[in-house]
């Protein structure tokens, strides 16, 4: 299929070799026509894209953000201009910048100001926005001739470097700069920058000159400044600024050398020499390398050469604590060194040392010298000394012997347990809240009961010889109400906690202690069976009532000069403080009561009510009966036997109960060697605990 020809052209083409005459005119009218064609289509594409810009731009200036951006100041106006850097849309000739969308970025520029980015987001856009440009800073570079360390740069009257060279930026304007190096003349350079200026400078600077006056004592002394030729003093004379070093000598003294600064503040430099006489050296050399060694009563170094006036005696005293002390005399020719040598003998002292028992270690330092009573001689120092023996607190002082007479160190030795028990507290408070106070016997045997010459004496009071060795807590007050419900929950006692328990049996009051120490994990005193006490663990630490032997010690011996007849003494005399006895609330209560005698309580009263007697336990008379832990018995011991540590007999009918209570009223019953047999339980009988500091440890 021929292709139509689109134009006379293309006909042409088509047959080159055809002239126009040659061309039919058919093909001439169809070339035409196809001309006329491309021309139509031509004019119809053109008038298509012109609609389609006319279309976008009607669009962007529909939906299109406009802004117009004024450029300050108006130096920067002239030259300035705005890009967008992020963002759909254009920025005209006259600044207007059109976007679409809300958020774009734009960025202003000018010659010789700092360009500035901005970001526009939606709640920033505006219509109209004035950005106000910097000048960029003008940049300087300024040095000094000669360049000197330590200037200091002051710009408008303000220190702003101490380099040897200033540069810095700076905003366009006028400045006043300041050079001042305190060798040099000050310099004042006025600067005017211009905005992006780049300015270098070397500024010259002048030395200055000063005056010098130098004097000294002798005068025939010469100086040298700089180590230049001698000068004659006195002398006056111009110095250049800088430091300079200056030496004065004179035959037959010490040369100075001293160095002085000349400075455009101060201009002017004065000095008065005083030379010193040439001197002499000393160096004492002393062992013990820590002696301490004085040179005329002024302390000098070991080893040290030490610079002293010639042709003059000096007195040297070298000494050391645990040392013989050395003294000498020196005299030295002018321009020499002496070197002087001391060795300190140890001062040595003879020591005794005596312990008990015999034959402890001593330890001196440490070491084992030998075993007690030993002499031995020893350095004039604090000695540590140690005494020790097997089953023995070691016992430790420091000494320091004396050199001119002998030293006797003496002491006994305290077994370990002794020791432990000392170191006990005095008074303590276990977990069911009773209250104990330490107890340390005297060791010495003493008589319990009552002879029969004495008034009111029982028959079952009789004499024992008894002997306590043991230290023991014991209660400072009878068992509360309180604490014994925390054993017994049960217990229908039925009166207040704070009250003295009572209407307990001495069963009762064994199992309560046993339940004690079980408590404070503690081993338990009493053996029981079947609700039967069957026997005792008498190396037990745990708690237990006491012995009679101890219940009448405390009562009548402990922190008491003699053995006394009741709890406050021997005398009669009964007193406000004696206790909770039967007073005159209780006449017709009891057979027998105290006239005039008033002590507040009828029956039993809470513990404590009263004043503690001299061992500082409460109600050892009055207010309740105590059970102790001795079986009721009558044998009578043997002669001269003492009963050392006793809990009684192992047999007897029923138990003792000792002290007075609150029906007590004659004088026989208030003894403290009164002594009841009780079977049962009352509620007149009550009960303290105690226990041994240690147990089966302190046998």
């Amino acid at each position: 299929m021929t292709q139509k020809p689109k134009s006379l052209k293309d006909l042409k083409k088509k047959n080159p070799k055809a002239n126009d005459a040659q061309i039919s005119g058919k093909e001439m009218h169809s070339a035409i026509g196809s001309a006329k064609g491309n021309r139509t289509k031509g004019l119809i594409g053109g008038l298509g894209t012109a609609v389609a810009l006319l279309l976008i731009s009607a669009f962007f200036y529909i939906y299109s953000q406009g802004m117009t951006v004024k450029i300050s100041p108006d130096e920067a106006a002239f030259s300035g201009y705005v890009t967008l850097e992020s963002g759909a849309g254009w920025v005209s000739d006259g600044g207007q910048i059109y976007v679409l969308g809300s958020n774009y970025r734009i960025s202003v520029h000018a010659k010789d100001f700092t360009s500035q980015v901005i970001d526009i987001t939606p709640a920033t856009a505006i219509s109209f926005l004035e950005v106000m440009l910097r000048p960029k800073p003008a940049s300087i570079s300024i040095a000094t001739d000669p360049v000197q360390d330590g200037t200091k740069w002051i710009l408008n009257n303000k220190l702003v470097s101490t380099r040897a060279d200033f540069q810095k930026e700076l905003e366009p304007g006028e400045y006043q700069l300041g050079i001042d190096h305190p060798h040099f003349e000050p310099v004042i350079r006025p600067l005017t920058l211009e905005r992006a200026q780049e300015m270098t400078l070397t500024v010259p600077l002048s030395r200055i000159q000063g005056q010098i006056n130098l004097r000294s004592m002798p005068v025939n002394a010469s100086v040298t400044i700089d180590g230049g030729p001698p000068i004659m003093l006195p002398y006056a004379g111009l110095l250049a600024g800088g430091k300079h070093v200056i030496q004065i000598q004179a035959p037959g003294y010490m040369p100075i050398s001293d160095q002085v600064d000349m400075i455009n503040t101060q201009k002017l430099i004065q000095r008065n020499y005083r030379l010193r006489p040439m001197q002499s050296g000393v160096m004492i050399t002393a062992k013990p390398d820590f002696a301490q060694i004085t040179l005329d009563g002024r302390s000098v170094n070991n080893g040290s050469v030490t610079t002293i006036n010639a042709n003059q005696n000096y007195h040297i005293d070298v000494s050391q604590k645990g040392y013989n002390s050395e003294k000498r005399t020196v005299r030295v020719s002018p321009g020499q060194t002496q070197e002087l040598d001391f060795r300190l003998k140890p001062a040595m002292g003879q020591v005794n040392f005596i312990a008990k028992p015999r034959a402890a270690d001593v330890l001196i330092n440490g070491e084992n010298r030998g075993k007690a009573p030993l002499t031995l001689k020893l350095q004039a120092l604090p000695t540590r000394v140690e005494f020790t023996r097997p089953g023995y607190r070691t016992s430790t002082t420091t000494i320091t012997p004396a050199a001119n007479r002998p030293t006797t160190i003496s002491l006994t030795l305290r077994t370990e347990l002794d020791a432990r028990l000392r170191e006990l507290p005095p008074y303590m408070t276990d977990s069911a809240g009773v209250e104990l106070l330490r107890f340390k016997p005297d060791q010495k045997s003493f008589f319990i009961g009552a002879p029969r010459s004495e008034i009111g004496q029982l028959a079952n009071e009789i004499l024992r010889q008894v002997q306590l060795t043991k230290y023991f807590y014991a209660g400072k007050y009878e068992i509360t109400v309180g604490q014994f419900l925390k054993f017994q929950p049960n217990f229908g006692g039925g009166q207040g906690k704070n009250m003295p328990v009572t209407g307990v049996t001495w069963t009762q009051a064994a199992q309560f202690s046993n339940w004690l120490s079980q408590k404070e994990n503690l081993t338990a005193f009493y053996q029981i069976n079947h609700n039967q006490v069957v026997g005792y663990n008498i190396y037990a630490d745990g708690y237990r009532l006491p012995s009679e032997a101890e219940w009448e010690w405390l009562a009548r011996k402990s922190r008491r000069p003699e053995l006394t007849k009741y709890t406050w003494g021997n005398k009669k005399v009964i007193t406000s403080s004696s206790g909770n006895l039967a007073d005159e609330s209780a006449k017709g209560s009891v057979p027998t009561y105290i006239a005039r005698y008033d002590d507040k309580y009828a029956l039993i009263a809470p513990i404590g009510s009263f004043p503690a007697e001299r061992s500082g336990l409460h109600d050892m008379s009055g207010n309740v009966r105590e059970w102790v832990n001795d079986r009721y018995s009558l044998a009578v011991p043997m002669k001269g036997k003492v009963a050392v540590n006793s809990f009684g007999p192992s047999i007897g009918e029923g138990n003792v109960v000792k002290g007075s209570g609150f029906r007590s009223a004659s004088l026989t019953d208030l003894r403290a060697a009164r002594r009841h047999q009780e079977p049962s339980a009352s509620n007149d009988i009550g009960f303290r605990v105690v226990r041994y500091v240690y147990g089966a440890e302190d046998r």
